[in-house]
């Protein structure tokens, strides 16, 4: 039926019964910022989640399948911890999350389907779980993804191909556990960078404030933009580009 509110919250029981799966389509382009799963949840149908508006998706610990496309064109999805205990992240499953900044694969999931982040536009960061053996074409169209943890057995490197489904395509950083470190940090006033070799990438803005002024230098290296920066800073109502800064990307 229909919802109005901030945040919807599945309860764990109804009707004395526990409520153990989220059926196909089910909440289906819900208008929300938030939507809270109770652990009692296993599993999760196809498109469950399609087109809704939250902001961020509170996930089931315990759950076990989820569907495929089950977060198709969550436009507007930023934060969402996947559960230990899944086995596959299916096709399109994030088809078209186009605020997804980060994700964590568990240690649990050993495939990652076709176009499974395809579109993504600017996801920057994915962490690959130990026991990952394959990936199809999950990663196209990701032309932001900068930096690849991984702690898989996959020989994933910077070898601009589209080996392990393009995960590294774009990547300029691909470190492991002991080996390398993430590039990525937020400047005190709120800018989340990267850090190249040579410059400073200005990727998003995470703060509060509504008038933003994008520094020249950070670390002593001249900053730049990327396609799709700030695309997702909806509280900046004036922002100030430095003189610096000679290239403005698509997007």
């Amino acid at each position: 039926g229909d919802f109005k509110g901030d945040i919807l919250t599945v309860p764990a029981t109804y009707k004395g019964l526990p409520v153990t799966k989220i059926g196909d389509y089910a909440l289906e382009n819900i208008q929300t910022k938030k939507i809270v799963l109770p652990d009692t949840v296993r599993d999760i149908g196809y498109q469950a989640f399609r087109g809704t508006t939250a902001e961020e998706i509170v996930m089931p610990k315990y759950a076990e399948t989820l569907g495929g496309a089950a977060f198709y064109g969550c436009y507007y999805l930023e934060k969402i911890v996947l559960p230990e205990g899944l086995k596959e992240i299916g096709a399109s499953t994030f088809y078209m999350c186009f605020a997804l900044r980060e994700i964590v694969i568990p240690d649990s999931v050993v495939e990652i389907g076709y176009q499974a982040f395809d579109h993504c536009y600017t996801l920057t960061k994915i962490t690959l779980g130990k026991n990952l053996e394959r990936v199809e074409y999950a990663f196209l169209q990701c032309d932001r993804l900068l930096e690849v943890d991984n702690r898989s057995v996959l020989p994933v490197t910077l070898d601009g191909t589209s080996k392990f489904g393009g995960v590294a395509r774009n990547a300029k950083n691909v470190f492991s556990i002991g080996v390398g470190h993430s590039n990525l940090f937020t400047t005190e006033d709120g800018i989340w960078c990267y850090e190249d070799e040579n410059s400073v990438i200005l990727l998003d803005y995470l703060g509060e404030n509504s008038d933003v002024v994008l520094p020249d230098t950070i670390n002593q290296k001249p900053c730049e933009l990327i396609e799709y920066s700030f695309s997702n800073a909806n509280n900046i109502e004036s922002l100030t580009v430095s003189g610096v800064i000679k290239d403005i990307p698509s997007f």
